[in-house]
């Protein structure tokens, strides 16, 4: 049951997803005890699966891009072992010695050490090996690098204009009147619209019979005041599509550029089932651009993720830490809309 935990959750996780750990999962081992408290593990670009059974299980394996084996001295593990269990459980040296011989050891070679055919890389002396640390330190960053999904992430420039127009997105918005959030709510979406018809424009024509917006939410229809004036002039056919109006059924757009925009996408449950409804269309996602005034770096992770040739363009990227106000948007959505009915 305990690896079905862990193998759903490194699934999870690899889907740039939260995922809650029970309290029943929990286990310190600086305490030697199974903690009470829930907690949630958000996904990160790197993801450490740590354990001396690690290498042990297949279902594990399998789902690691690297495999590290941190190899130490035989006395060096035990002289660690007999100082924390005598300074933190309390342990006599003479039970400690004893549980090793009988039980630790054997189990050890006869376990984890044939597992170590499985490392891609073995680490000699662990934490005393600082080159063998920087070559792995290198090694990841080199793969982040070289990771690609920035390359498909446009962010505005920031300059002056941006700068003050983005303020509209932040809770100082508080400062501002309703009527200056409108205003420059609609500058910024044309700033993003016009960098994202040009990256949807620059895409073989042969194959592209015209382009398609379609809004992703009620408040998201506000910015179609700020597409239609780009729409009237852009070179390209550009379409007005309900968000609900392609599904699997109807594959007469499949030659079409998808534009999907949406003031504001800090979850992904909007966002992903369309992806994938479009992917049920026979639309290839290299024929998607999203568009978008703020995005959360954890739903653009999980959208190159599953989508690597999808583009987004937006004018504000929220990293982890920053707070979102959500009454704050609710409220935002509901009178961006509102506003949009009478302007």
């Amino acid at each position: 049951m305990l690896l079905n935990i862990l193998t759903c959750a490194i699934c999870v996780i690899r889907r740039y997803a939260q995922i809650v750990l029970p309290s029943l999962y929990r286990f310190s081992g600086s305490q030697h005890k199974r903690l009470s408290r829930k907690r949630s593990l958000a996904s990160a670009d790197v993801v450490i699966v740590e354990g001396i059974f690690a290498f042990y299980y297949p279902e594990i394996r399998d789902l690691m891009h690297m495999k590290v084996f941190v190899d130490e001295d035989a006395d060096t593990c035990l002289a660690r072992r007999i100082r924390r269990d005598c300074s933190v459980r309390g342990r006599d040296i003479d039970s400690v010695l004893d549980q090793y011989e009988k039980f630790v050891k054997p189990s050890f070679d006869e376990l984890i050490v044939p597992t170590k055919r499985f490392a891609d890389i073995i680490v000699p002396r662990g934490r005393d090996n600082p080159v063998a640390i920087d070559l792995l330190r290198r090694h990841l960053q080199h793969k982040l690098d070289d990771s690609g999904s920035d390359s498909n992430l446009t962010v505005l420039k920031s300059n002056a204009q941006t700068e003050l127009l983005t303020q509209a997105l932040r809770p100082s918005v508080n400062g501002l009147n309703w009527e200056e959030v409108i205003l420059r709510t609609r500058r910024l979406a044309s700033l993003a619209f016009e960098e994202a018809l040009g990256l949807a424009t620059s895409s073989d024509k042969r194959a592209t019979s015209g382009i398609l917006a379609i809004p992703l939410s009620r408040s998201s229809t506000a910015l179609v005041a700020a597409l239609a004036p780009i729409a009237a002039t852009a070179s390209d056919r550009i379409t007005f599509q309900a968000a609900e109006g392609i599904d699997e059924k109807n594959r007469s757009v499949a030659n079409e550029t998808m534009v999907l925009f949406d003031h504001s996408l800090t979850d992904s449950v909007v966002i992903l089932p369309k992806l994938r409804g479009l992917g049920e269309a026979q639309i290839s996602s290299n024929r998607v651009v999203i568009v978008t005034l703020q995005i959360s770096e954890a739903v653009a992770n999980e959208i190159f993720n599953a989508y690597p040739t999808v583009k987004i363009v937006t004018a504000s990227v929220l990293r982890p830490g920053e707070i979102v106000d959500e009454t704050f948007l609710n409220v935002w959505d509901d009178r961006v809309a509102n506003q949009s009915q009478v302007h």
